[in-house]
């Protein structure tokens, strides 16, 4: 059977189609000075510029398939724990091999977040999570399955190999190949599980993802699925720890000293003989110093912590109102050979609280103000693409905030200068968008088809031509200042709006039979 052809833009192209090593990287920083690709680069991850090569840290988050499962009934869960012997033999987990036929299910891409696209339904104990229908009570839209194919160059043979997550709600199973790979409990905190003696390189390999959100951990909306992005990381068998390089800044006078550290891991066979070198750059990518740790031996699936120090003379301070950052690049290497390295940011700066005085940033006083900020956002819940969150701390400036979730966002949380930026936003996630001010229907009638609009405070005529656009829905009797701008498109699994407020919600719910 003919597979369906997935929509690929060019952002998708450009995610899955580098490495982000440190050559592609100058490349990338020439396409900004000349202003090709303005809009894409500034979508790619951080994380995804961290790599350095030899090592390879891909993106992760297109091609895949979902459908839902059963938490109750096995028939409808892929015929998961239908018997007492799913696990009895490795391998056997049939939806994880080739010939599976995952036809019907649909294409996505992530990060996603299902439960956003759920009805609202009429049920006080689903009221702090925003009404939809997730729980032990709700089976069938509570299980979520994702599957992908992909390939592994055989040039990958010997090298280790990982998948990670950087967050799922909530309890997650992951399969490759027929094999059971492991499982991750936690709704919030990023998980990876080592695929190297599974897959299969020069050929093609599949991986499945089991997703249950009966169970939550908080009163909030939580979001169900893989709602973080997804990356494939390749290395050498001799490579950095994960999250093990550090720097430690000590400003004395008009210099710094940095206390460089990480730890290698060897998961060969064989002893290695390895030393590690440090590499700081400033804003402006020139090398400020180096430093380099003698040579020490790492055992045969043993690990080591290398240590070395570094001056900074007159080093650009970090502060709120200047952010100034510095990069370090690590390098294992083995008889003058690269083995494994990595891209560290950081910044150099004093920090000193005193119990009668307050805390003090570079040896001035400065009140900490945060936000009371959860994850979601109105219109895509959990999955926020990257852009969204770069506005979220835009527009909220250094003001305090009040959490915002799908379906009880407060029109208080909203204020004037909120609305107005949340307009102009287009988010950059492929099912997802924004209709502007700007845009009117004439203008806009095919965008229309499949956005379903939200009216807006705005001027009589403005108002009218929004009221009707949304005839026919439960929509045209709310006053305009109680409805969210944001909207979703009208996709076949998510159909209509989705973030209004919380006074408006009732108006249009589902009513109890």
């Amino acid at each position: 059977m003919r597979k369906e052809m997935p929509e690929i833009s060019r952002r998708d192209l450009l995610y899955s189609g580098f490495g982000f090593s440190a050559s592609s990287l100058a490349a990338q920083l020439a396409w900004r000075r000349n202003g090709m690709l303005s809009g894409y680069l500034q979508d790619v991850p951080a994380e995804a510029v961290a790599a350095v090569a030899p090592r390879e840290h891909l993106l992760f988050d297109f091609a895949w398939r979902f459908t839902f499962g059963n938490g109750d009934d096995p028939s409808k869960d892929l015929g998961f724990g239908y018997g007492q012997g799913d696990f009895a033999k490795t391998g056997d987990f049939e939806f994880a091999k080739a010939g599976f036929d995952d036809s019907k299910w649909r294409s996505d891409n992530l990060p996603h977040d299902w439960a956003v696209e759920l009805p609202f339904v009429w049920d006080e104990e689903q009221k702090s999570h925003g009404y939809k229908p997730l729980g032990r009570r709700y089976p069938e839209s509570s299980v979520g399955w994702y599957r992908r194919e992909f390939d592994m160059p055989a040039s990958d043979q010997g090298r280790r190999i990982w998948v990670e997550f950087d967050g799922a709600f909530r309890d997650v199973l992951v399969f490759v190949n027929g094999f059971f790979i492991g499982r991750n409990d936690n709704g919030y905190a990023p998980f990876r599980f080592d695929l190297s003696g599974y897959l299969n390189c020069g050929e093609k390999n599949y991986i499945v993802v089991r997703v249950d959100a009966s169970f939550g951990d908080g009163w909030f909306y939580e979001g169900a699925g893989i709602y973080r992005h997804v990356w494939l990381n390749k290395m050498n068998q001799l490579h950095l720890g994960k999250w093990e390089s550090v720097v430690r800044s000590t400003v004395s006078g008009g210099s710094a000293t940095l206390a460089l550290e990480t730890i290698v891991e060897n998961q060969g066979k064989q002893d290695e003989n390895a030393k590690v070198n440090w590499q700081i750059l400033d804003a402006a990518g020139k090398t400020v110093a180096t430093a380099e740790s003698p040579a020490q031996q790492v055992a045969a699936y043993g690990s080591v912590t290398f240590g070395a120090s570094a001056r900074l003379a007159n080093p650009a301070l970090w502060s709120v109102e200047v952010p100034n950052l510095y990069t370090a690049i690590v390098t294992v290497s083995t008889n003058g050979t690269s083995r494994d390295a990595e891209r560290i940011i950081f910044g150099v700066r004093t920090a000193h609280f005193d119990a009668q005085k307050g805390f003090f940033l570079n040896g001035k006083a400065l009140k900490i103000q945060g936000t009371c900020n959860h994850q979601d956002h109105a219109g895509v819940g959990a999955a926020l693409p990257d852009r969204l969150q770069s506005f979220r701390l835009a527009a909220r400036g250094a003001s305090s905030e009040s959490a915002a979730c799908p379906g009880a966002s407060r029109r208080s949380r909203f204020g004037k200068q909120d609305r107005a930026r949340s307009r102009d936003i287009l988010l950059a996630q492929p099912d997802r968008a924004l209709l502007t001010r700007k845009q009117r229907p004439q203008e806009q009638k095919q965008a229309l088809s499949q956005v379903v609009p939200l009216p807006r405070r705005a001027g009589a005529q403005q108002a009218a031509e929004d009221q009707a656009q949304i005839e026919g829905s439960h929509m045209d009797q709310l006053p305009l200042e109680d409805v969210v701008v944001f909207a979703q498109m009208g996709t076949p699994h998510a159909p209509g709006v989705v973030a209004v407020s919380e006074a408006a919600f009732h108006q249009f719910a589902t009513p109890p039979q």
